[in-house]
């Protein structure tokens, strides 16, 4: 079975699924004004075990997030004592171990011209708190070539299935061994079978389920929307180049919105935008969705010299909204998750 049909069979899987209530935005650096991703989160189990998948930067790459790590980051935060200042994840810094910052698994397939498998790229990054507030990243890859030789069982994918280099295998090496997880390696497997022998993901909504809307309609502000073409440039405007301009080196941002309660009650109220750096450095915020909404629908009335149609809460929304970006400067730096 050739790269083409491997690479079909996989995004037939996944494409099959439903989409769910969270959308996702993603960015490169150099292009903030084009999300190079623009969909909605897709949903599997592995066993039992619930999963959110999505696609990256290429039609061969994808993200995948355990539930309970996207419950995690998406979970509404307690009131602020500083309104014109964005929030952010903030651990208790006596507490080490992992924290759910956005653990995820990067899954790729690839064509290799000069072998007759495709070459599976898998890529598992954990945030670790080290205590005060330092998070450490720990990311570890296994690469193996795609034989159907090692999927007769999922024993012996996880205990026969070479470390693949590009002068070779690595005989010693196993992804049991690498990702010390074997629930990371079914989810691994899963795909990798999907891909070789045109199977669906189990446990996931089909197209034809209507999709639960725990939290009723999609949120909107006078045609103002998470998906509209506007917000996104609102959001680029006056948020993604001041970060840029701010710290050297962001390479990419996410953006992650569980509009219809999905993940969590009251899980639309805040949009997670997360910036991830070059150096190591990765930086969630908390915009709020209300408001940044009202700000932008101001905004555009202000530039339109329409101010009279504004109300007097759009105007403090307005004024909230940039007042958080004027402090940006000054929180970011104590902010940002040296990792």
């Amino acid at each position: 079975m050739n790269y083409d049909t491997q690479l079909q069979n996989l995004t037939k899987a996944i494409e099959s699924l439903a989409d769910t209530n969270i959308k996702f935005l993603f960015f490169s650096a150099n292009d903030l004004s084009t999300p190079k991703v623009r969909t909605r989160f897709k949903k599997f189990k592995v066993e039992h075990t619930p999963c959110y998948i999505v696609n990256g930067f290429s039609t061969n790459y994808w993200y995948i997030y355990k539930e309970s790590v996207l419950k995690y980051i998406t979970s509404p935060l307690k009131p602020t004592k500083h309104p014109d200042i964005f929030q952010t994840t903030i651990l208790s810094s006596n507490v080490k171990g992992s924290v759910n910052h956005g653990d995820h698994i990067n899954f790729s397939i690839n064509r290799i011209r000069t072998s007759p498998y495709s070459l599976i790229l898998s890529h598992f990054t954990e945030y670790i708190d080290d205590g005060n507030f330092n998070f450490s990243r720990m990311s570890r890859d296994y690469n193996f070539m795609l034989n159907s030789v090692y999927f007769t069982s999922f024993d012996k994918f996880v205990n026969d299935t070479p470390f693949t280099t590009k002068t070779g295998n690595l005989p010693d090496l196993r992804i049991n061994k690498v990702y010390n997880d074997l629930h990371t390696c079914k989810i691994i497997y899963t795909l990798c079978y999907a891909a070789l022998n045109a199977t669906s993901l189990v446990g996931g909504l089909k197209r034809k389920t209507n999709i639960k809307q725990k939290g009723g309609d999609e949120v909107i502000y006078d045609k103002v929307s998470f998906d509209t073409d506007e917000f996104i440039d609102f959001l680029k405007n006056t948020l993604f180049v001041r970060v840029a301009n701010i710290k050297e080196g962001l390479e990419t941002i996410q953006v992650i919105y569980d509009e219809k309660n999905e993940l969590n009650k009251n899980g639309n109220e805040n949009i997670l935008v997360v910036y991830d750096f070059v150096e190591t450095y990765r930086n969630i915020f908390y915009v709020p969705a209300k408001i940044v909404l009202m700000a932008c629908f101001a905004e555009r009335e202000i530039k339109n010299n329409n101010v009279k149609v504004v109300s007097s809460s759009e105007l403090q929304c307005h004024k909230q909204y940039f007042d958080m970006l004027k402090n940006l400067e000054t929180t970011f730096p104590k902010r940002v998750y040296k990792i």
